[in-house]
């Protein structure tokens, strides 16, 4: 530890004279040698790194990986690297350098040894050498010219710097350099190139994710769409160009699938970075065994994404974006968990170029610091698991104070930089666009915060004919608590007659002599879920028969009395179909670790949809035909991307709920010609218990509310645009999403005559103000024949053109036959539906919030989780009052906007009045947007368009209180595990669900 601070203090003193010393140098003295003094700068540090690289000393885990890597990318080319059975948790970018370097080293005949790693820290010794050159590049343009040396020289002898390459032997100079640059190329509005250097870093270590906030933010205040979209696009396309040949055979999304294991991948408090958890003696601590660990980082980046947008705001661009992005790397290095020691190393050098392009000097006094505290950590840990040294907890503990004490410097310094402003710069042009952006992100969070596994069984075992067994022999007897099983669908030989029994098999152990006696019988009736079965017995063996043909199993997992996997091997069979009985046991990580089943398995209605989409994406007949195919043609979307999971099988719900909050914003702000309005709104939806739970759940009925909002929303536009070209656009649209509506659900009928009479109030407004009333009738008569294209035949033909896929018949006239074959049994099927259901609810209760549906629950000891859909309580019963006040002020003041959205919510109401099929609660979901809308349109009527502040306050109040019974609610809702007393306390589960 001496040593370590004998260099750190040399180093900071080094750096105050030589700041004093080229601070006060006469420029002509300087620009006489400048050249020559550079080159001595960068040729000293190389030669330093080669110097102490050479030894046989390095990181050997890190190194060991780089030297297999670089080896196997030319053994096996880039097609094979993340395909292959070998450790490889890097992104691509870098594995074009690993390339090279295996290529130099065989030209040169290296093969092991001290040559063999010197090879491999070369790149990353040679990338902090550009680097000093491009600080000083960028200084001798961006200032006076001479600090640039000086600059120069303080990041090539940084000791972390040297350390990090020359010794350990990573790579983090390659992140850093790429990442400083995408900054400074944005801030000078070079934005594709910046956009270039950013895909570069993502790809080069996921880190860079960090850092995205910071190319955010700049782009908003750029507030440039066509330029941002044109970066973007740039972007994607260099992240696609250079992992296009790592891609062979893979999933579209491996590279996201990566990046996520990677940042999973040690779950802990922190490993081996000495930060505020090291304070606390955390290191290496599992997350997963403390309460409430697993939220820390989602608090943290939270509070720093709030905290650092308003500072953002409110500071000069440049200073801006290096305090931001200082201040992201080190609060999130000092405060989040599951860090490394190095993830700190970008600070150093964004600290240089914040100096560089302000001008401020704390930011060379946030460097320095920054400097010692990377070092500390970097070498510190590497000598306290490779080196002899013996670092007491009281010196660990001195530098995570360090750590922290640099953190918090950055904080007030950019607090106080940015609070020197007398208001907030940009904000408050955009403070509505920036709202929206918060109730998005935040609504996002809670959205896809344990939305579902992403891994379930993929391989299984299919009996050929009842009666087909295999025997499950393990090393030595054991204890046997837990049997899991999951089911999942088979294959299309899978025969029509059995399809909804995913299995049916036995499990029997030796008995008497050659006798056997039966433990377990477990039926499947439901596929793609878990079934845990309890025994308590010991025994060496396990047969499993299948008590039916066709049975299919896709994962056994046995448990022993430690909750503990018991893995053995197959030593009797009769089975001689295609599926071998080990790919019911070759997927034992997919094993649930938690009770909470909705999280692992399919659930309510999911067993239908979900089920049917995956059947889409395999080409099989169609399990569930009693809805037009679009809403599962989606789900199988999401399928196909993630794979048949739950979190596959729900992303594009979330997605689709998330899309409803803008939209929602939007058609209130064009109905009630409020921003503020569509606020409120957006607000109330994400509050929305109904629009929560619907969006989350692997069913359809988000994507029928999505649609008709946006068939509304074009409507509303074409109200405003009717009298320009781009309202016959706005029509076409309507009429699309309308068909589009039309195909996930029929009921979205409903929703069409409230779009007609919408439309209608528009055509009447048009005629009542126009001059010349005649040619106004003749337009409105010509916008009538059109619309019986847009929004009769274009709706007809989107219903018939997502159906085509599953349509019989060759030619077009057997399709449509098909087709009209289908809708008729649509119809029968829901006509003849007379079954009871224990939640079904009648239709005129559903306003006052009176009779959820429990969608799922799991029984957890004393505690309880579960699921149900029902709406917001504060919402739905004031919103009832509100839709009744709209439709008197529609009339009273002959206000289209309130008229509309009262005919609307009745015309998605009243029809279920005259259906005797069983209804429940979630049919109203299409009623609560307008609902919601409702409420907005009476906050801007009361407040005066929002003029009056006690109302404007009693607004506030309301929104406030909505977010309150969310609160109260969320366990009910999301599928939280909670003492079995807090449901009790809310009421009783059959009632909320």
């Amino acid at each position: 530890m001496t040593a370590y601070t004998a260099v750190i203090l040399i180093y900071v003193i080094c750096a105050l004279l030589g700041y004093r010393y080229f601070e006060n140098a006469r420029n002509d003295v300087y620009k006489k040698s400048e050249k020559s003094i550079l080159f001595l700068i960068l040729f000293t540090g190389f030669a330093v790194r080669c110097a102490l690289a050479a030894r046989d000393y390095s990181f050997s885990f890190d190194t060991g990986c780089f030297t297999a890597w670089a080896a196997k990318t030319v053994e096996v080319g880039f097609g094979n690297m993340y395909g292959g059975d070998f450790f490889l948790d890097y992104p691509p970018f870098y594995m074009y350098v690993l390339f090279v370097t295996q290529v130099i080293k065989n030209l040169l005949g290296i093969s092991g040894g001290v040559a063999d790693i010197f090879a491999v820290k070369l790149a990353p010794m040679i990338a902090d050498i550009v680097s000093g050159y491009v600080i000083y590049r960028f200084s001798k343009r961006l200032t006076d010219g001479k600090l640039s040396l000086y600059l120069a020289a303080l990041y090539v002898f940084c000791p972390m710097v040297v350390y990090n390459s020359a010794v350990w032997g990573q790579i983090d100079s390659f992140l850093s350099l790429f990442l400083v640059l995408s900054f400074c190329f944005l801030v000078e509005d070079r934005t594709i190139v910046a956009s270039v250097c950013y895909a570069v870093a993502l790809l080069t270590k996921p880190q860079a994710l960090l850092f995205g906030p910071v190319l955010l933010f700049l782009m908003i205040r750029k507030a440039d769409v066509k330029e941002t979209a044109k970066a973007l696009s740039v972007g994607f396309l260099c992240l696609w160009g250079f992992s296009l040949p790592f891609s062979d055979g893979l999933s579209p999304l491996w590279l996201i699938n990566l990046y996520r294991s990677t940042m999973n991948g040690y779950r802990y408090f922190t490993v081996n970075a000495y930060n505020f958890w090291r304070l606390m003696n955390k290191n290496w601590v599992a997350l997963d065994g403390v309460a409430g660990a697993e939220y820390i980082n989602t608090v943290v980046i939270t509070l720093l994404l709030c905290g650092t947008a308003y500072l953002f705001f409110r500071c000069e661009k440049r200073t801006a974006v290096f305090n931001t992005a200082f201040c992201l790397i080190s609060v999130i290095f000092t405060f989040g968990t599951m860090m490394h020691e190095r993830y700190i190393f970008p600070s150093v050098i964004i600290a240089l170029f914040g100096f560089i392009y302000s001008g401020k000097k704390y930011f060379l006094a946030l460097g320095v610091a920054s400097s010692a505290n990377g070092y500390l950590n970097i070498a510190m840990s590497m000598s306290s698991q490779y080196g002899p040294y013996y670092i007491s907890p009281s010196r660990q503990r001195a530098v995570g104070a360090l750590c922290v004490a640099v953190c918090v410097a950055g904080l007030v310094l950019f607090a106080r930089e940015a609070l020197k402003e007398p208001k907030i710069i940009f904000l408050t042009e955009h403070i509505a666009e920036f709202a929206l952006a918060g109730i998005v992100i935040v609504y996002s969070l809670f959205a896809f915060y344990r939305l579902g596994r992403t891994k379930s069984p993929e391989t299984f075992w299919q009996s050929g004919e009842a009666g087909e067994y295999f025997v499950y022999t393990f090393d030595s007897p054991v204890q046997i608590k837990e049997i899991w099983t999951f089911s999942g669908l088979g294959d299309e030989n899978y025969p029509e007659k059995c399809r909804k029994v995913g299995a049916d098999i036995s499990i029997s152990v030796p008995g008497d002599g050659n006798s056997r006696q039966e433990i377990a019988e477990i039926t499947h009736d439901r596929v793609f879920k878990w079934k845990k079965t309890r025994v308590n017995l010991y025994t060496d063996s396990l047969l499993i028969k299948a008590n039916k043909e066709y049975s299919v199993i896709s994962e056994i997992i046995v448990i022993d009395a430690n909750g503990e996997i018991i893995r053995g091997s197959i030593t009797d069979s009769s089975c001689h179909g295609a599926y071998s009985p080990y790919l019911a046991l070759d997927e034992s990580e997919t094993v649930p670790t938690a009770a909470d089943d909705f999280y692992y398995s399919t659930y309510f209605d999911e067993i239908y949809f979900a089920r049917t989409a995956y059947e889409m994406t395999k080409g099989y007949s169609l399990y569930e035909t009693t809805h037009p195919p679009l809403g599962k043609m989606i789900i199988a979307a999401g399928i196909m991307l993630f794979g048949m999971n739950p979190f596959g099988a729900r992303v594009f719900g979330v997605i689709a709920g998330i899309i409803m909050i803008p939209v929602i914003y939007l058609l209130a702000w064009r109905l009630f010609d409020s921003k503020k309005c569509g606020l409120i709104c957006a607000a109330l939806l994400s509050l929305e218990f109904m629009h929560y739970t619907q969006s989350r759940i692997a069913t359809v009925d988000t994507f029928l509310v999505l649609f008709c909002l946006l068939s509304f929303l074009f409507m509303a536009y074409y109200r405003k645009y009717a009298d320009e070209t781009r309202g016959i656009f706005c029509l076409l649209f309507g009429g699309l999403s309308m068909g589009c509506a039309l195909s996930v659900k029929w009921n979205a009928a409903f929703a069409c005559v409230g779009l007609a009479l919408f439309f209608f109030m528009i055509c009447a407004e048009r005629y009542k103000n126009a001059d010349d009333k005649i040619i106004m009738a003749k337009n409105i008569g010509l916008t009538c024949v059109f619309c019986l294209f847009a929004f009769v035949i274009l709706p007809l033909w989107v219903c018939f053109a997502v159906n085509v896929p599953f349509l019989s018949g060759g030619n077009l006239a057997r399709k449509l036959r098909s087709y009209l074959e289908i809708q008729h049994n649509i119809f029968a099927y829901h006509s003849g539906v007379t079954a009871t259901h224990p939640y079904r609810s009648p239709w005129h209760c559903w306003r006052f919030d009176s009779k959820p549906i429990w969608f799922a629950v799991s029984y957890i000891g004393d505690k309880i989780s579960t699921i149900s859909s029902f709406g917001n309580p504060i919402i739905w019963i004031f919103g009832f009052f509100c839709v009744i006040f709209c439709a008197y002020y529609g009339i009273k003041k002959k206000s289209v906007s309130f008229a509309a959205v009262a005919a609307s919510w009745l015309c998605a109401l009243l029809p279920w009045a005259f259906i005797h099929r069983p209804l429940f609660i979630y049919h109203y979901y299409t009623c609560a947007v307008f609902v919601i809308l409702a409420i907005g349109g009476f906050a801007k009527v009361c407040t005066a368009d929002f003029q009056n502040k006690k109302r404007k306050r009693l607004i506030l109040r309301f929104i406030v209180l909505s977010a309150g019974a969310f609160a109260v609610f969320y366990p009910v809702i999301s599928g939280a595990v909670v003492p079995r007393e807090y449901t009790d306390f809310l009421g009783s589960p059959a009632f909320w669900g």
